[in-house]
């Protein structure tokens, strides 16, 4: 069968066994009714084949435990608006397959399963962030969090032209990172690691001209970005205190 499905309760909860599956549909979990939102915690497994920009969308809760999520062709959103106020996390061994993921949310995101992510659209949160991918990473909306910042995938991370902007440490992971000219990334008083794990860096907004300013701290992770400025001969971006960095 295929039609649209609709969840909404003064929270919703999932057992593992259960599966809800849309055929070409679109799902839609809201955990609030007339202003009033509850823990939505699923642990069994959501699928669709719709290829919509709102593809599974879960919102409107405090707490969020994310069950098995497979939108292969359509986008999943977490979150509208920052409607989710508590933090959000994935059930143990539950997945997200998706073309894209956007995020919205008022606390904290971590998604560290082995998840398989094509695109990381708008990422908005009130607590840090973390994704880890399988297979490569497209970024194809801008990101802005508060707090810290941590993208891992085992193939490439592409940045485009998208900014990062995170007001504690970012650390971007990939089998080789490239970054379009538009692009920027901002920590704040933070660390930026860039790790291409052997592969290429492509650092374009170096090459374009657009150097940063960074920190200089007292580990590797914080040396990154002094070490990338002292490479293309600006060492006077490189602060040494954080009076000199403002």
């Amino acid at each position: 069968t295929s039609g649209d499905i609709i969840l909404n309760g003064v929270g919703v909860t999932q057992g593992a066994g259960s599966a809800i599956n849309a055929g070409s549909g679109t799902i839609l979990i809201d955990g609030g009714i007339s202003g009033s939102n509850a823990t939505i915690l699923l642990s069994g497994d959501l699928s669709t084949t719709n290829n919509t920009a709102t593809a599974i969308t879960i919102r409107d809760s405090t707490s969020l435990t994310l069950p098995g999520i497979t939108a292969s062709n359509g986008t999943v959103v977490i979150g509208v608006g920052a409607d989710i106020t508590g933090p959000g996390t994935q059930a143990a061994g539950k997945t997200i397959t998706a073309s894209t993921l956007t995020v919205s949310t008022d606390d904290a995101v971590t998604l560290t399963e082995t998840n398989a992510v094509t695109n990381l659209g708008a990422v908005v949160t009130g607590g840090n962030f973390s994704l880890t991918d399988a297979g490569g990473l497209t970024l194809s909306g801008a990101s802005n969090v508060t707090g810290t910042y941590t993208i891992s995938t085992s193939g490439t991370l592409a940045l485009a032209g998208q900014d990062i902007t995170a007001t504690g440490n970012v650390s971007l992971t990939g089998s080789g990172v490239t970054q379009g000219a538009g692009s920027e990334v901002n920590a704040g008083s933070g660390d930026i690691l860039v790790d291409g794990n052997g592969g290429t860096i492509n650092i374009e907004t170096l090459y374009a001209g657009l150097p940063y300013i960074t920190l200089l701290g007292n580990n590797y992770v914080s040396r990154v970005g002094a070490s990338l400025l002292h490479q293309i001969g600006h060492p006077e971006l490189i602060a040494k205190t954080e009076e000199a960095y403002v």
